[in-house]
């Protein structure tokens, strides 16, 4: 909750306290949707697919897939968070203030003629796009460093399943199908650690 101040200051300022509720609200949108769904989701596709591999391939095989997407993506989720936390920060009073300044020289338009303030307002509305543009920037680089990370978690996991799948058919206790229907199961319960991406960085 916000202190006394705070709440007088926004509600002397109609414009930035509709951004703030807004920005609140997709913030809500964000961990909801976002994060906590594909979280489980990704839980309950590990685990299904680790079942799945323990009695198709062997025990030892879907504990150590299933150790492997589990740890693998809260650590990437976590790691994306940690990152992200600074920079959504940065992002949203940045654009606060863009937003702000641009509606003040909207409607302040005629009183910056007469005091001359005009270019000094623009100014300001210029350097507050350039803080939302580094913002931005920085929110991308975390992304692709995050996507980069979860890359090598599936194909960390996926090398593990082949290698025992592989290492299995040549001791003859399971067939090329079975192997290839692992690796298909493991390919597909990896596609909730992309939709978690997004939310843990906007979270």
């Amino acid at each position: 909750f916000a202190a006394a101040d705070v709440a007088l200051a926004l509600r002397q300022r109609p414009a930035r306290l509709l951004y703030r509720l807004t920005s609140d609200i997709d913030a809500l949108d964000a961990v909801y949707l976002r994060l906590l769904t594909p979280a489980l989701a990704l839980l309950a596709s590990a685990a299904a697919t680790g079942l799945a591999l323990g009695v198709f391939v062997s025990w030892h095989t879907g504990l150590l897939v299933t150790a492997i997407i589990v740890a693998g993506g809260l650590a990437c989720v976590a790691w994306c968070m940690r990152r992200g936390f600074v920079t959504a920060i940065r992002r949203g009073v940045a654009g606060e203030q863009l937003r702000s300044r641009a509606i003040d020289a909207v409607a302040g338009q005629t009183e910056l003629v007469m005091t001359g303030s005009l270019a000094r307002q623009v100014q300001r509305v210029l350097a507050a796009e350039r803080q939302q543009y580094q913002a931005d920037m920085q929110q991308n680089r975390t992304e692709a460093s995050v996507t980069i990370a979860i890359a090598m978690v599936g194909h960390l996991a996926t090398a593990t399943a082949l290698l025992c799948g592989a290492w299995l058919a040549q001791q003859g206790q399971i067939g090329a199908p079975i192997v290839a229907l692992g690796t298909l199961m493991l390919l597909a319960a990896l596609e909730p650690l992309l939709n978690i991406r997004r939310g843990a960085i906007e979270a």
